[in-house]
């Protein structure tokens, strides 16, 4: 059902993304190779200038990937064995995976059915004195995500997203964004590779020390903490480099295209919800719909040549504080059983979204008239 070889509108747009780029991919390469600079060097620090300039950030930090750039923050904080992290029950392995790398001890919150991100109220009910900070995946629109972030202030905790901050939207103190940049990301990298986006200069001197083994890039060797390898590539960089000027384009394009699903999709009925697509513009993550037809939709999807896949978020039991009663995060578990993802990439003809958006409906039909 999810072969990309008989689909026709596929989730990420894979085959398109670095079509006509072998030149370009080429030259990043080689740029790196004449220059006799391949990790952590003037490109990566190029990069972050100018990812920062362009998302209006105090910093940004280049790093190999979403859950080591999860991980770098989370050190950054100094969490450890005495630490809680808050974790939405329904979120992306990686999250659960640097808090324990990390040392900490996840604490699961419930999330809403209804846009895929915990409550404000949730949050604060979980929190404690060994709170040291509180994960987000993708989900949750913005209007959810600044409530969170204004509960967290009030809670004094910081926050790491998992996200990508828009150019034209104000960022939020406390709050520290891992913005992934692979090839099925944005930007559409070369290679794993992700950045930390923040405002604050110690959490920014942290990420940059722990990615390199706890070194700075002043002492070689000098070691202030104990680090590990998470450091961005001199040719992803110089690609990254490249697309950077698209920024911006792509965001719109994606907005806009986004902004086509909800008009189509909402308001039709509690059998059907579109999940907080406004920071959910990675094509990693697609659109996310909650949908009681699941099977149904994706068979029928898959009969129009549209690929559509399920996503790998599971209800976090047992991840923390043992083994959880059935019915402990009903709204993770309801998304788990519901919850599909839909295309969604740059160049994603409209038209392609409107025969998803109709099939969809077609599904949906009638169920409202006999429920």
């Amino acid at each position: 059902m999810t072969d990309d070889t008989t689909m026709r509108v596929t989730l990420r747009g894979d085959a398109d993304r670095h079509a006509g780029l072998t030149d370009e991919i080429l030259a990043s390469v080689l740029e790196a190779a004449e220059a006799d600079e391949f990790i952590l060097k003037s490109r990566v620090a190029r990069f972050e200038s100018e990812l920062a300039g362009t998302l209006g950030a105090a910093h940004a930090v280049a790093c190999a990937s979403t859950t080591g750039a999860v991980l770098l923050a989370l050190s950054a904080l100094g969490c450890g064995p005495a630490d809680e992290v808050i974790v939405p029950a329904w979120a992306p392995d990686a999250l659960f995976s640097a808090v324990l790398r990390a040392g900490a001890r996840p604490v699961l919150v419930d999330v809403s059915a209804e846009h895929g991100a915990p409550d404000a109220a949730a949050l604060a009910a979980v929190a404690g004195p060994a709170t040291r900070a509180i994960l987000l995946g993708p989900a949750g629109a913005a209007q959810v995500r600044t409530e969170l972030f204004e509960a967290a202030l009030r809670l004094g905790v910081p926050v790491v997203e998992i996200g990508r901050p828009e150019p034209d939207r104000p960022r939020t103190a406390g709050v520290t964004t891992a913005v992934p940049l692979g090839p099925d990301d944005l930007l559409g990298g070369i290679g794993d590779a992700a950045a930390i986006v923040t405002d604050d200069d110690a959490m920014a001197r942290g990420c940059r020390m722990f990615r390199n083994h706890g070194q700075d890039l002043q002492v070689r060797f000098l070691h202030h903490h104990v680090g590990f390898n998470c450091r961005m590539d001199e040719s992803v960089a110089a690609f990254l480099l490249r697309r950077l000027p698209e920024f911006t384009a792509r965001s719109t394009a994606m907005r806009q295209l986004t902004d086509r699903y909800t008009d189509a999709l909402d308001g039709r009925g509690t059998d059907l919800a579109v999940l907080g697509p406004e920071p959910c513009l990675s094509p990693r993550n697609g659109l996310t719909i909650r949908t009681t037809r699941r099977e149904s939709v994706r068979a029928r999807l898959a009969a129009h040549g549209v690929e559509s896949a399920v996503p790998p978020f599971h209800p976090g039991a047992g991840v923390a504080r043992g083994p959880q009663a059935p019915g402990t995060f009903p709204g993770a578990q309801r998304l788990a059983e519901q919850a599909l993802t839909l295309p969604l990439h740059p160049g994603l003809a409209s038209a392609d979204i409107d025969l998803v958006t109709s099939v969809v409906a077609q599904c949906h039909a009638g169920l409202r008239e006999t429920r």
